[in-house]
């Protein structure tokens, strides 16, 4: 059994953090929390401050890598990377060609993780109940926004990977989704492909800015949170819970496109029978939650999409018994 605590344990989690990254409405901050790791994380995070410049310039590398717990960060974020390329190569293909299986899959993953996430709650009382509510209307109101137009712009980037990276601090808020509302999904991957494929100066200047955003998100953000899951504990995970809850609506496997968006930014109403070739060139601005029945898109696939549910859920189980 790989434990938590073993660099390749960590390396694997980080692995499956940096997947659910990519894939907008799935959090990487649920993964760390169901694999055992979200405190850890949050403690490693959060001691990052002034005082690590000072030991880095005194040349103390040994007590800086201690106090950031250095060999946890850097099985994580290795692992992360590996995860996030997988995605970018492999996952983004399985969404074009089997997108049912694939959302039903994170459907019952996610589902399940927010049923591990309640019941870590100590005692579940009319404060906790509230938050839950709270958390579950903030994640519908965020996953019903429609995504506006995004910009290549430095400060913008810095902005927009402070916001995403808030994924990796909060378990149902996803990183890659906020892109998507941000309007910079397709521009943030497209930089991370074509530099891998091109190496061209201008994609690499996109994702510096970009992780700039990231790393400025991540030192800020994570003391706010670790603060208040370190005396809050229960009312933050219930609402977390309510996050995990409310970014279900994102994910459910059938969902009928409304309106469409093509190249020049005209709007288009869905019509059926639409080719999946003129679909994929074009974005969703709004979708309708359906029943297989009422589903348009593509055959249902009922049996095989319920199979897919049903194993994510299992995976969960499995990973919160190691953890």
């Amino acid at each position: 059994m790989i434990g938590s605590s073993s660099t390749l344990g960590i390396a694997l989690r980080g692995m499956a953090m940096g997947i659910a990254e990519a894939i907008p409405g799935v959090s990487g901050g649920t993964i760390a929390f169901v694999t055992g790791i979200y405190e850890r994380l949050l403690l490693a995070i959060s001691a990052v401050d002034l005082s690590c410049i000072s030991l880095l310039v005194r040349g103390r590398w040994k007590e800086l890598w201690t106090k950031i717990d250095g060999s946890f960060l850097l099985a994580l974020g290795g692992g992360m990377i590996v995860g996030i390329g997988v995605s970018v190569f492999t996952i983004t293909e399985l969404l074009e060609r089997f997108p049912e299986y694939l959302w039903a899959f994170f459907f019952g993953l996610i589902a399940a993780s927010a049923v591990y996430i309640a019941s870590t709650v100590s005692a579940w009382k009319l404060g906790q109940i509230l938050l839950l509510i709270a958390g579950v209307a903030i994640a519908l109101l965020v996953c019903t926004l429609s995504p506006v137009q995004g910009s290549s712009h430095p400060l913008y980037l810095i902005i927009c990977g402070m916001i995403a990276i808030s994924a990796l601090i909060l378990p149902g808020v996803s990183g890659s989704f906020m892109l998507l509302i941000l309007g910079l999904y397709a521009t943030v991957l497209g930089a991370l492909r074509g530099f891998v494929e091109t190496q061209q100066m201008e994609q690499l200047q996109i994702i510096i800015f970009f992780a700039v955003g990231c790393l400025l998100g991540l030192v800020i953000f994570s003391r706010v949170v670790s603060w208040a899951f370190q005396t809050y504990r229960d009312p933050m995970l219930a609402l977390m819970t309510g996050f995990v809850l409310g970014s279900l609506y994102k994910i459910w496997p059938w969902r009928n496109a409304v309106l469409l968006m093509n190249d020049s930014g005209e709007e288009l109403p869905y019509t059926v029978g639409l080719a999946s070739t003129e679909l994929s060139e074009m974005k969703v601005l709004s979708e309708k939650l359906v029943l297989p029945g009422d589903y348009l898109m593509g055959s249902p696939h009922t049996a095989i999409v319920l199979v897919c549910a049903l194993l994510g859920a299992a995976i969960v189980f499995l990973m919160s018994r190691r953890s």
